[in-house]
């Protein structure tokens, strides 16, 4: 029978921490949103993939470095992060401009 990979209840109050931490970055930041998810693997450590939402006037690779270098501490031994960043507006600042 194909084993199937699962996410542990350690992993899955990892990915919640990370999110947790991103949310307390300032406002200057410019991080808009955070979601974190685990993504199992049978034969390595598990993959979290993390979308942020950032500000028009933050570049994306800036955001992937800020983001990684924020989670490293709270990376198990033989995981894998991966960021995804987009550029993003909050709505209420749409009809502010």
């Amino acid at each position: 029978m194909r084993q199937i990979p699962f996410v542990t209840e350690t992993q899955a109050k990892i990915a919640r921490q990370m999110e947790e931490k991103l949310l307390i970055l300032p406002e200057e930041a410019g991080i808009l949103f955070v979601s974190v998810s685990v993504q199992p693997h049978l034969n390595s450590g598990p993959r979290y993939a993390v979308w942020v939402g950032c500000e028009r006037k933050l570049d994306l690779g800036t955001a992937r470095v800020l983001v990684e270098h924020f989670l490293k501490d709270l990376i198990p031994s033989g995981a894998t992060l991966k960021v995804y960043a987009r550029k993003g507006v909050i709505k209420n600042k749409l009809t502010q401009d």
